[in-house]
């Protein structure tokens, strides 16, 4: 259930997503982990480790407020709306330009009052974000969203070397590695 983490040790940040979560997901939790090294002052003076599984707190709606306008231009936003973009379609064509899933779309976009607090309700009141296929919602407005990669057993050897070197160095316990390398708990 978790969707990522943050973690500053010695003055190095890291930062893990699931990679089995849909790629909106993925990259609006790389932005809300990026939030944390960006914005949270306290980050850089102790040991954290960070892993959210849904902001609930203060801080967490913060970083969540931080990923939308991280990935959400509101240059371009206002611009949909002014080429006549609303409600359902403005959040929708924000999803396919952004690459951003409809509840991000429809709080960044409320947060910019280019829809109402209403039209942001509904919009994910009709459905439930997490479960919800983004592809269909825009394709309703003809526009696609890019495809979730394909579950691969093969892993990067980059992301190999890493896994390892953090365990050689005390980084990560024996459960973590099994979750990194997509495997059983030995």
């Amino acid at each position: 259930n978790i969707d990522g983490s943050y973690r500053l040790v010695e003055d190095q940040a890291f930062v893990f997503i699931n990679s089995k979560r849909p790629v909106v997901r993925q990259r609006f939790t790389a932005a809300h982990e990026l939030g944390h090294h960006e914005l949270d002052a306290a980050a850089r003076r102790v040991d954290i480790v960070d892993v959210d599984v849904f902001g609930v707190t203060g801080v967490h709606r913060d970083m969540n407020h931080f990923a939308g306008a991280f990935l959400i231009d509101s240059m371009g936003a206002r611009k949909l709306r002014q080429d006549g973009l609303t409600g359902d379609a403005l959040v929708a064509e924000t999803m396919a330009e952004f690459v951003v899933s409809l509840k991000a779309a429809a709080i960044e976009l409320k947060y910019l009052r280019l829809i109402s607090e209403q039209e942001c309700s509904d919009v994910i009141g009709r459905r439930d974000a997490d479960d919800f296929r983004v592809g269909n919602f825009v394709a309703q407005f003809g526009r696609t969203m890019p495809a979730d990669p394909e579950d691969t057993e093969e892993l990067d050897p980059t992301y190999l070397a890493l896994v390892k070197s953090r365990y050689e160095h005390g980084g990560l316990n024996v459960t973590a590695v099994a979750a990194a390398l997509r495997m059983k708990e030995p």
